[in-house]
């Protein structure tokens, strides 16, 4: 069984590569897939989405798998290894994790069946439309991140002018960490990822060990917060998928925004994922001047359905994200005429008009 970690910061498109390389590895490669998402709240987003492509996911929600919930990423695997006998995981870790934790713990996992789970290189993803901005906000954080990479894939190269930013981002991206095997994919048209199938099955030739260092917060050196909401909704009149995803868009860019106003320096990911009765998307927003993407969408109007959002910004607390989310929710859906329910995780719900 092979153990591939598919790293990276918050937004760098981690949910839509491993979907990617699930199926190509699921339809093309006929191996037994399993997802473990791991979230630093108590939302799980990238899990129900990850289910709508037909892969086995579980989640593990609540804290980093690189620091505070180490034993339920063994645990997790244990279980899949035993229910599912997967041939291969693909770990998508929260975006402030650091990959050379993680791999400390799978490298030395042995199963009671006595067969030991060989891993996969470290793939780390780095966002090439907006690395400047990162690497300048969270210099620290995201070159250990860099660092402990084996693989460093640059991600968005649709996005990207090729003979000048992405050589120029290869270039410096290899001084950081010499000995990682740079290479350039687009997880939204698919360019790369089959190179990235071959090496979670097959590896890249013998990479250096990584230097182990003492075990750091993530969550501390990356000063990111992340907080996140359920909540079902209601609407009096039948709507559409434009109109559901316009009162998204305008859900996800008001908690953005906001976040701005209250001291945020930087915004890892807003995202939330939609179930109704006539289908279910995803929706993303980690820039506010590209705007919210969305995949997926609805096949019928409908009146109810369930939202989960979950959001990771820099300088604000978990408790003042959650907040934020709570008030722009109820602000949002409230203006397009909708009943919610927000569902608290203490078994407790709260309901609005």
């Amino acid at each position: 069984m092979r153990i591939a970690q598919i790293a990276g910061f918050l937004g760098s498109g981690k949910t839509t590569t491993i979907i990617e390389l699930g199926k190509r590895l699921r339809l093309e490669r006929g191996k037994r897939v399993a997802v473990i998402v791991n979230e630093i709240g108590e939302v799980d987003v990238d899990g129900k989405f990850i289910r709508d492509f037909g892969l086995e996911a579980k989640e593990i929600i609540g804290g980093c798998i690189c620091c505070s919930v180490r034993r339920d990423l063994l645990t997790t695997l244990e279980i899949l290894h035993g229910e599912y006998g997967p041939d291969v995981i693909l770990i998508e870790p929260t975006g402030i994790a650091l990959p050379s934790q993680i791999k400390k713990v799978t490298s030395k996992l042995k199963f009671a069946s006595e067969e030991f789970a060989e891993s996969a290189p470290v793939i780390t993803l780095v966002d090439g439309f907006r690395f400047k901005e990162l690497f300048r906000d969270l210099q620290h954080f995201t070159r250990r991140q860099i660092e402990d990479a084996d693989i460093i894939a640059i991600n968005k190269i649709d996005l990207m002018e090729r003979k000048f930013e992405l050589e120029l981002l290869k270039s410096a991206l290899n001084e950081l960490n010499p000995r990682a095997h740079v290479l350039g994919m687009s997880a939204k048209t698919g360019e790369g990822i089959d190179e990235l199938v071959s090496i979670v099955l097959y590896g890249i030739g013998q990479l250096p060990a990584i230097v182990e260092e003492r075990d750091l917060d993530s969550k501390v050196l990356s000063e990111i917060g992340g907080a996140g909401i359920e909540m079902k909704f209601e609407s009096k009149e039948y709507i559409g998928d434009i109109s559901l995803k316009a009162t998204v868009s305008n859900m996800l860019v008001r908690i953005a925004e906001v976040s701005l106003e209250m001291g945020s320096t930087l915004i890892g990911h807003i995202k939330a994922h939609i179930e109704t009765p006539a289908g279910s998307f995803r929706a993303s927003l980690i820039d506010l001047r590209q705007g919210v993407s969305f995949v997926g969408g609805l096949k019928d109007i409908v009146k109810e359905g369930k939202i989960a959002i979950f959001a990771t910004i820099k300088d604000l607390s978990d408790e003042g994200i959650r907040n934020i989310i709570k008030t722009e929710g109820r602000r949002t859906l409230s203006r397009a005429n909708m009943r919610f329910e927000i569902e608290k995780h203490e078994h407790e719900v709260s309901s609005s008009v």
